[in-house]
């Protein structure tokens, strides 16, 4: 039976995996520049060419999706902060944007790993796995939260109007920044949808 992964190990996974990543890419274009483009009249781009740019583009878009996830871990931290929030609210919206970090952490990799092989329908089929990973963690994130909102109306009356308002802002800047994560999700899916159909 596998022992489960711990916090520092995934981490040396996950760079790891980043570092073969980015070798394999950098082999594979060395390997498809040499020579490719003797024949191919100017204006003209070599297919190895297009393979580059989509390649780019998906880590790219890739990266976009940990920014926008940066973006939300942090409103999350912001509403677990929030003092009328009991320890328990606060503990499961930590989780939850933790959880939703280490997702993209893995989406990242996994794009970085993948992208010289793309063209393959199971690096696809990963790829789009993890994303949907992600966007799992991401709507863990948006109820954690949710669930803190409803625990601070609950308890209304023993709260200012001003103090209420507060959390209910947070939790509003968390959806916001799920809304922003799931569209890069969606930018992404997208651009990989272009590989599966050529």
């Amino acid at each position: 039976m596998a022992t489960p992964v711990g916090g520092s190990s995934r981490k040396a996974i996950l760079e790891a995996a980043n570092r073969v990543g980015e070798a394999s890419n950098d082999f594979l274009r060395c390997v498809t520049q040499d020579g490719e483009e003797q024949t191919l009249e100017s204006g003209q781009r070599s297919f190895a060419e297009e393979e580059r740019a989509y390649q780019d583009e998906l880590l790219g878009l890739a990266k976009e999706v940990a920014n926008a996830t940066a973006g939300l871990v942090v409103k999350a931290k912001h509403l677990a902060t929030q003092t009328n929030l009991d320890p328990e609210h606060q503990q499961d919206v930590v989780y939850a944007a933790t959880q939703t970090g280490l997702c993209t952490s893995q989406l990242v990799a996994c794009t970085k790993v993948l992208a010289p092989t793309i063209h393959q329908p199971t690096c696809q089929q990963q790829l789009s796995e993890s994303a949907r990973e992600v966007s799992v963690a991401v709507e863990g994130v948006v109820k954690a939260a949710r669930g803190a909102g409803q625990s601070v109306y609950d308890q209304q009356q023993n709260l200012s109007p001003e103090e209420a308002a507060e959390v209910n802002e947070a939790v509003q800047d968390v959806d916001n920044a799920a809304t922003e994560v799931r569209n890069t999700l969606d930018r992404l899916n997208a651009h990989l949808l272009k590989e599966s159909v050529r």
